[in-house]
């Protein structure tokens, strides 16, 4: 009875630790950088788009910023212990990656084996974002305010990344805000992974631009005051009953998609002004008009 205990004794310890390696070898850390040193590289395909190549310069930059290693960027595969796969690429392409339900700004980062990490969205906009959830995932990077002076970027020696596969797509498909008009503001958005999917706010000024129709199509303007027609459309509105000026918005807006065929809308804002006055009459300031004389 005791020779048959100890049997299922030992028979009990060795199931156990053949359960040990086997979750030992299910769950790892790969290794980005050890004591400053860096033990991978970042592939991307030689014909990256920009995005692509903007989230590579990110990636290299933060991460030297935080462990003082630079990461090289390489195309055509890695020749370091751990290699990044940064969006698609003959390489990745063999991964047989799925990109299900991500939607069009979604991402993956996942690990096909212990010596690959592959960050990839369905567009290369999803592969971009992607980069940067891995350094506020990975890194600590935190982007507080547009500019330098806005970024929090934790320093360590060392840098691993459990080897446990993100998969993440935007709740709200188009995400934008008003105002971000310089380049250190917009960079700031788009790691707050803004992405506006319509196009809105005044824009007839690009529609109708008085350096192009002024004065040949001097009816299409309503202008405050004297003068021309500015650049900026402060002064005017469009004349929108004049002749000719829905023919020559319908050419004007085809033109526009034509080469901007990733678009999926246009914006008939109208300029930031009430300028309605005399050739086009506005409704709204005209009753006031009323009312005061009553």
């Amino acid at each position: 009875m005791a020779a048959q205990l100890s049997n299922t004794y030992r028979s009990l310890l060795v199931l156990l630790g053949l359960l040990g390696v086997g979750l030992s070898a299910c769950s790892y850390n790969a290794r980005i950088v050890h004591g400053h040193l860096p033990m991978t590289e970042i592939n991307v395909a030689p014909s990256s788009s920009q995005n692509v190549q903007d989230a590579a310069r990110a990636l290299t930059s933060y991460i030297r910023q935080s462990t003082g290693a630079t990461i090289p960027v390489v195309s055509g595969g890695c020749g370091t212990p751990t290699c990044i796969h940064l969006g698609s690429s003959p390489e990745v392409d063999n991964f047989e990656i799925s990109l299900d339900g991500l939607g069009s700004d979604g991402f993956v980062i996942t690990f096909p084996d212990t010596n690959t990490i592959v960050i990839l969205g369905p567009t290369d906009w999803g592969t971009e974002f992607g980069a940067y959830e891995f350094l506020e995932r990975y890194v600590g990077v935190r982007w507080l305010l547009p500019g330098e002076e806005g970024d929090w970027v934790p320093s360590k020696p060392s840098l691993s990344v459990p080897a446990v596969e993100v998969r993440q797509t935007p709740a709200i498909e188009g995400r934008d805000m008003i105002g971000f008009t310089c380049g250190e503001q917009q960079l700031w958005a788009r790691r707050m992974r803004f992405r506006p999917l319509g196009e809105f706010s005044h824009n007839m000024k690009n529609l109708f631009p008085p350096a192009e129709l002024w004065p040949s199509a001097s009816d299409f303007y309503c202008i405050g005051g004297q003068g021309e027609p500015d650049e900026e459309g402060i002064y005017w509105q469009p004349h929108f009953s004049a002749p000719g000026l829905v023919d020559e918005a319908v050419d004007r807006i085809r033109g526009y998609i034509a080469a901007n065929p990733e678009l999926k809308s246009y914006s008939l804002g109208m300029n930031d002004n009430h300028y309605f006055s005399g050739c086009c009459p506005n409704p709204i300031l005209t009753t006031v008009a009323g009312l005061r004389k009553a």
